[in-house]
């Protein structure tokens, strides 16, 4: 009698630690949470407003736009990562050429992004547009930093 027992509480422990193997795998496995609705605009129409200075000299094209907005979000991930001004314009001028108007730029665009847009800490990860009609499209790709 003695026997069972013991073989009963032995499968029944077995039992139990399969299970809670099972949940820890399946805890370890299971997708990164996302939360969605940050209240904030989209990334999109906040990236075209921050980079209302650059779009501003430039006829409304895909080409034109891209360009720009590449720029515009390189600047904007620089701040929001902590990057000081001098390392943002030393790569965007390796980028672009080593335009002398580049620290000017960067220096304006840090300033805004630091005066409009402080409480965003947003990445922008992608940037396309896309010509429709006489207008751009501009779709942007963003995570949010914590």
């Amino acid at each position: 009698m003695i026997g069972e027992r013991a073989r009963q509480q032995r499968r029944e422990r077995k039992e139990r630690r399969r299970r809670e193997k099972r949940d820890r795998s399946r805890q370890q496995a299971a997708p990164l949470r996302v939360s969605v609705g940050t209240g904030l605009p989209k990334i999109s129409e906040t990236l075209v407003e921050f980079a209302a200075l650059l779009l501003a000299g430039v006829p409304e094209t895909e080409a034109g736009w891209q360009a720009c907005l590449y720029t515009a979000a390189f600047v904007w991930n620089g701040v929001v990562s902590g990057l000081p001004e001098a390392e943002i314009t030393a790569q965007l001028q390796r980028e672009l050429g080593g335009s002398l108007e580049i620290p000017e730029l960067v220096r304006h665009l840090i300033e805004r992004k630091q005066h409009l847009f402080a409480d965003d800490s947003r990445l922008i990860f992608d940037v396309r547009t896309q010509q429709s009609g006489e207008r751009v499209h501009v779709m942007a790709a963003s995570g949010l930093v914590r």
